[in-house]
């Protein structure tokens, strides 16, 4: 992050970034993610009003920024500032967002479900409230067949 853009963000963009460090904290599990990963994660935040808000350019910039953020700080520090910029209600949906991210290539893996686990606890977000938001997010990647 450039030394202006903490002058320059919109609140907007700070709910958004920290919205988005946890999806991507799941598509980053092994390294940096790849553009398509990227283009995933975009796709699943897309109809959140916090994304709709700015828009998929910005919510790219964002993200990308984040990475470079995770490179260099590493995970626990994103989810930490993600913890104290986001109210109790959005910190639920920047974890269902994770959530949807680790479900959608069908199956969750050990990793990702343990980064979850930590998520939740990071985010404060009690473990029946998690529970929920497992059963409804394998409803929604329920595929065709």
């Amino acid at each position: 992050m450039g030394i202006f853009t903490a002058i320059r963000e919109k609140p907007t963009d700070r709910v958004a970034r920290a919205t988005l460090s946890l999806p991507l904290l799941i598509a980053a599990g092994e390294g940096r993610p790849a553009a398509a990963e990227l283009t995933r994660v975009s796709n699943i935040c897309a109809y959140s009003p916090v994304f709709q808000a700015i828009g998929p350019a910005r919510t790219h910039e964002i993200a990308l920024d984040l990475l470079d953020q995770l490179e260099e700080k590493g995970k626990a520090a994103l989810l930490a500032r993600a913890r104290r910029a986001l109210p109790p209600k959005l910190r639920e949906t920047a974890l269902c967002l994770a959530i949807r991210t680790a479900l959608a290539e069908g199956t969750l893996s050990d990793a990702d479900y343990a980064t979850i686990k930590a998520m939740a606890q990071e985010m404060e977000i009690p473990s029946d409230t998690v529970a929920r938001m497992f059963e409804v997010m394998v409803m929604l990647q329920r595929a065709a067949a």
